[in-house]
Parts: C-alpha cells; sequence; structure tokens
C-alpha cells in the first residue's frame, strides 16, 4: 500500500441497486472492482453492511422518533423513496441479511485482495440501536437511567425490558433516539467493546470509527459523569490504546480510521489510530479561509501523513453543492495533492450533487449537467456531470503515476497576489513536481523562488497540453492563474 494511499467510501444499501432488484454483495460484477483498481484505489469502505432493527409500520406507529422524518429537497424533482433504519444504529456486527452473508462479505475481501485492495468496513463504539439484542442480555453495560430521567427529559432516555436506558449522544447535541448509550464507565463494558471491535476485524482490514473521539476518558467523563456510580472516575481507563493493540497483535496491517473532531486528531493518532479525519481542512476550503489552510499545513509531517483528506462523504454535502463546479476542482486539487490518505466517496466522481440521508435505501433522481467541452461518448450511464468525470479521471492518474509520493513541502509565494495562493511540491525518484492553486475569485500571478531549477522549463502535467504558461524573473518562477485555476508541473 502506498504511503498516502486512496480510499473509497460506498453507501452500501442504494448502491447495490444498480446492480438489479433486491441484489446483494454477491451480484456485484468484477468489473466494479476491476475498475476501482485500475484508478488506484487501495482501500474501498462498504458503509452500512451491518444488522439493523427492522423499520416496521408498528415501529412508524408507536416510535416515530426512531424514524428519519425527511423533508425532501424542492430544488429537485420529488420522488418516491425509503427511510429505514440508520446503519449507525446497529443491531450486531453480523451482516445484514438484505445486503448479504457473511461468506458474500469474505467473497468481496477476496475479490479486492486479489485486486490488492482492502476492505474497510464500519465500528461504532459509542452506541447501539434502541433495538439491539444485547440490550437485553446485559443491560450493565448501557448507561442505565431512572423514571424520573425519563418523565423530565424524554427525548434522552426510553425504556427497555422494563429498565430505563439512556440514548447515545455527543456532548454538544441531544440524543440520537434510535441509539443506546455504551457504558464506559464499566470494565466489562470496555472489555466488551474491545471484543465487539475484534469480531468485526475477523472480516476485514481495517475499520472506520464512527465518532471516535466519545469513548475518549475525559470526553465520556464530562458527557456521563451525573450517571457514574463508581467512587473515582479517575480510575477510568483508556479504551482505544488497550483495544487497538489486541487487534494489531493479531493483525499487524489492520488499519484504523477515526472520525474525529474538536481538534483531537494528534490525541487519537497517539492512542494508536493510523489515520485521523482532516475536516478542519474541508470547512477552510468551503469558506476560503486561506491563511487557516496555510496555517494548517505547517504542522509536521508526520502528523499529517496521517490526516484523511476529503471533499465529500456521507455526513458532508457533495462537493459541487458545497462548493460550484470550477471551486469544486480547485478545492480537490488542494485536498487531494498533499500528504496523507486521500477519500473519495461514491458518486463524486460522477458528478453527484444531491446529499441523501443514511436512513435511505435509493439513490433519488439527479438532474443531469449540460456543461461542454468534455468529451462526452462513451460515459458510463451513472455520469451526471461529463466534466467532473474528466476531471476526476485526469487526477486519479495523476495520483496514481506515483508523482503525489515522496518528499512534501510547503512553497513560499510572494508577489502583489500572495494571499491568493497555496503551493507545494513533491520531490522523489520520479522528479520533482509542482502544485500551484490560485484559490481565490480574481486572478492573479504566483512567484516561486526556485533558485534550484532557474531557467528550466516546466512541464505541465493535469492539462491537455504540456505547455505551462510562465515567465523567469532571475531564480523567481512566476506562474499566472484564473480564479480558481491551478497547474500542476513537473520541473
Amino acid at each position: 500500500m502506498r504511503e498516502h494511499p486512496m480510499l473509497f467510501e460506498i453507501n452500501t444499501r442504494p448502491w447495490l441497486a444498480q446492480f438489479g432488484q433486491g441484489a446483494t454483495l454477491k451480484d456485484v460484477p468484477e468489473s466494479y472492482w476491476d475498475d476501482l483498481g485500475e484508478k488506484g484505489i487501495e482501500l474501498v469502505w462498504l458503509m452500512g453492511v451491518w444488522q439493523t432493527a427492522d423499520v416496521t409500520d408498528a415501529t412508524r406507529r408507536d416510535h416515530p422518533e426512531r424514524v428519519l422524518d425527511y423533508q425532501p429537497d424542492r430544488n429537485y424533482p420529488p420522488f418516491d423513496y425509503r427511510i429505514l433504519a440508520s446503519p449507525y444504529a446497529i443491531d450486531q456486527y453480523e451482516p445484514n441479511p438484505a445486503l448479504g452473508t457473511r461468506a458474500d462479505l469474505e467473497a468481496v475481501r477476496s475479490s479486492l485482495h486479489a485486486r490488492e485492495m482492502r476492505l474497510i468496513l464500519d465500528f461504532v463504539p459509542n452506541h447501539f440501536s434502541v433495538e439491539s439484542r444485547w440490550i437485553e442480555r446485559f443491560p450493565e453495560y448501557f448507561i442505565r437511567g431512572t423514571f424520573n430521567h425519563l418523565v423530565n427529559q424524554p427525548t434522552e432516555y426510553f425504556e427497555a425490558n422494563g429498565s430505563i436506558f439512556a440514548h447515545g449522544r455527543d456532548p454538544y447535541f441531544a440524543g440520537w433516539q434510535d441509539t443506546v448509550q455504551v457504558n464506559y464507565f464499566n470494565p466489562e463494558a470496555r472489555a466488551w467493546m474491545a471484543g465487539q471491535l475484534q469480531n468485526v476485524a475477523e472480516m476485514c482490514d481495517g475499520v472506520r470509527c464512527d465518532m471516535a473521539m466519545l469513548p475518549v476518558q475525559r470526553i465520556f467523563r464530562n458527557t456521563w459523569q451525573h450517571h457514574h456510580q463508581g467512587e473515582d472516575d479517575q480510575s477510568m481507563e483508556e479504551f482505544w490504546p488497550a483495544a487497538i493493540e489486541k487487534v494489531k497483535k493479531g493483525q499487524p496491517d489492520f488499519q484504523l480510521m477515526a472520525e474525529v473532531y474538536w481538534d483531537m486528531e494528534w490525541e487519537l493518532q497517539m492512542q494508536g489510530f493510523d489515520y485521523t479525519y482532516d475536516k478542519r481542512l474541508l470547512d477552510r476550503l468551503v469558506n476560503d479561509e486561506r491563511q487557516g489552510i496555510r496555517e494548517h499545513l505547517l504542522a509536521d509531517i508526520e502528523y499529517q501523513n496521517k490526516l484523511v483528506r476529503f471533499l465529500e462523504n456521507h455526513d458532508e454535502e457533495r462537493a459541487l453543492t458545497h462548493f460550484g463546479k470550477v471551486r469544486s476542482y480547485a478545492a480537490a486539487v488542494a485536498a487531494y495533492t498533499l500528504p496523507g490518505m486521500r477519500f473519495f466517496y461514491e458518486g463524486q466522481w460522477e458528478g453527484r450533487m444531491r446529499k441523501i440521508p443514511v436512513q435511505m435505501v435509493e439513490y433519488p433522481p439527479e438532474i443531469y449537467c449540460t456543461c461542454s467541452g468534455s468529451d462526452q461518448t462513451n460515459l458510463p450511464s451513472t455520469v451526471f456531470c461529463p466534466e467532473t468525470w474528466q476531471f476526476y479521471l485526469r487526477l486519479m492518474e495523476l495520483l496514481s503515476s506515483g508523482a503525489m509520493e515522496g518528499r512534501w513541502s510547503l512553497l513560499q509565494v510572494t508577489g502583489p497576489q500572495e494571499d491568493q495562493f497555496f503551493a507545494w511540491k513533491w520531490e522523489n525518484d520520479q522528479g520533482r513536481t509542482l502544485v500551484v492553486i490560485n484559490y481565490a475569485a480574481s486572478t492573479g500571478t504566483a512567484y516561486l523562488s526556485l533558485p534550484e531549477c532557474q531557467g528550466k522549463k516546466p512541464t505541465g502535467l493535469f492539462c491537455k497540453s504540456s505547455r505551462v504558461t510562465h515567465l523567469w524573473i532571475e531564480d523567481h518562477l512566476l506562474i499566472p492563474l484564473r480564479p480558481y485555476q491551478f497547474q500542476i508541473f513537473s520541473i
């Protein structure tokens, strides 16, 4: 696996529909995995494969709070949709029968291994479904409440099997009413959850851990202190270091990726995670915080190598919607040519603009783009924006070439419009690759101090022509760029 691998997230339930009505994992053609492998993908995350509670008519009638009340986007045509249980309100860590069996999952894993790819699955450490079988079997493993809690905070507590339990939550929002909160104050519950992680690890090569910061000792203690029955809450041990050590002992190459916020990325890396989300970069790209991005990229390279760079995932808006088309391309070049894991979401390359909730099991209709100027022949039927498709094909080809591997360093830009630009370089046995981005709504020129390259002609790597508009003034290379234009070149 590359030092800076590429990951592809698949929203499994709606994705399977393209392979036929009632399709399961065994119906995915081998050609699909071939295509991902040819694009350079090394990690495939099948999001939402675990068994959840059934959303029945009785559930909708008696417990409507457990079912998403979806409001369709008026900007798109109306459609008939189905809402089922959230894939993050898990009953147990067994494949959802509607998606396949353990054998089907193992067959997918084998297909990926044959192409030198790895399978990533979900692990949700904070909670289970309110209808999980584990509540009745191990009630002491979950946060318990009282009748007064239920009366005074009916949206935060629920009754099951004659007992009161707390819904899963983080400290800044109301509880998720389709979940029950794991009790990390209980050493037996921590050991049991470590066992759940080991069970998942037997079926895959890595996990994406949902809201991974919530079991961290200080976060959990601050959120649930009022429910702690022990005399010394400081005795609560950290969950992740011990759990990860056990998994890694049996599978040294097992990969753990943390969904993490609140500037806790480094803390989770120190607790054993191989990679942590870089949501800070995405937010700053969305908000055009150029100085903040440059400061962000001054962090230690060992830290940056473990960051997950992304524009989309199932929680975020689609990139074309978030940024607009032209700016989304500049943001993609910024995110995916940096060190760290490069994370793409199914539908991103094809130009999907419609974010859907994870509870939805079919993709809604998209509006096809009417863009011109790109080759629209022989396009897959799933492509909604040919320009976006062609952009990502070129980007994936460049990332797969190895040009963005090796030694990375941030470059200083000078000149009258220096605030508009990002610039960095990669150096390896293939040579030197430079990335320059005008991340602003006005034209500008980047002045790059490159005395070691003085007078050399840059060769474009991400354009129809290898010609790069440039000018040398002594040892400064000048690159003029239009708004949100970029240039990637060797020199």
